[in-house]
């Protein structure tokens, strides 16, 4: 579960459906009993997950304020929480990162490329070629003189 905290407060809004009937027994007794201990509260297992990812998803401080929480996402006055803000940041943080640290993989690749040419070392200039200088007349490539015949 890939949620965002208010998307996941909306979900465990949908989970009681009585809000009519119960809002005062959800924001005063239920959501408090939540916070205090997750595992007493009487929950089904669809609010237990909801309540486990809320739970891993807020910090502190939101976990402690989550019956206002509920009650500011159903008055419409809760778009983003501080912990979602917190963590794109960092998740923007970390992508920058790759990036330079790619950057500086290419950069390095590039530079050892740009040395490997100057001194000829690359597949892509081909075998390196030894032009035969006048002094190396008569001798072979495998390095043996050859023996000339005068006629």
């Amino acid at each position: 579960m890939d949620h965002k905290a208010p998307a996941l407060i909306d979900d465990l809004i949908a989970c009681w459906s009585d809000w009519d009937i119960n809002e005062d027994y959800y924001l005063t007794d239920l959501a408090p009993r939540i916070v205090r201990s997750p595992g007493s509260a009487q929950l089904n297992n669809r609010e237990k997950e909801i309540v486990a990812a809320l739970q891993k998803q807020l910090s502190q401080g939101e976990w402690q304020q989550l019956p206002t929480l509920i009650a500011q996402r159903r008055a419409g006055e809760l778009k983003e929480l501080d912990s979602d803000r917190e963590r794109a940041k960092a998740l923007e943080e970390a992508e920058r990162e790759c990036r330079q640290a790619e950057e500086a993989r290419m950069a390095r690749k590039r530079a050892l490329v740009a040395r490997l040419k100057d001194v000829g070392l690359t597949r892509f200039r081909g075998p390196i070629r030894v032009k035969r200088s006048s002094s190396m007349k008569g001798v072979e490539e495998d390095g043996q003189e050859r023996q000339t015949v005068s006629a």
